[in-house]
């Protein structure tokens, strides 16, 4: 997935001076299955100074996945 802009309280930016830092950030999600199991790999090219927003924001997501899988 490729960054165009931010939602920020349900409102899409793509013109804000954070919307146009993003953009072009990457972030990869692979699933693949190992002996019976799913392994869910995760990469990420972005600023340094987004890691910990994004890190809370990875935290809840695999929560979510986990209780779907």
């Amino acid at each position: 997935m490729e960054f165009k802009g931010l939602v920020h309280e349900g409102k899409e930016d793509y013109e804000s001076e954070e919307a146009r830092q993003v953009k072009g950030s990457r972030e990869s999600y692979v699933l693949t299955e190992e002996n019976g199991k799913t392994r869910l790999d995760i990469s990420s090219e972005m600023g340094e100074e987004y890691y910990e927003q994004m890190s809370q924001a990875w935290d809840r997501a695999l929560q979510k996945l986990k209780q779907l899988a």
